[in-house]
């Protein structure tokens, strides 16, 4: 566990987003919690997976370090 509670993830991103058969949704499988749990999976649409980039890259934005040309 890192400072702040946080658990980095051994996952690959491959693996912690796939592209659904239909190409119609984007699944977010998260690995098992440290106790061994299972965790639920999140599906999303492209609408959702459009919403979600535009604002990740609005909170990346305010990060530091400041992303390569700003």
């Amino acid at each position: 566990m890192t400072k702040g509670g946080r658990v980095p993830t051994p996952w690959p991103q491959e693996r912690l987003w796939t592209l659904s058969d239909d190409r119609r949704t984007v699944r977010l499988e998260l690995p098992p919690s440290p106790e061994g749990e299972a965790l639920p999976f999140l599906d999303f649409d492209a609408k959702a997976v459009d919403q979600m980039l535009d604002r990740l890259v609005a909170v990346r934005a305010r990060m530091l370090p400041r992303p390569l040309g700003y």
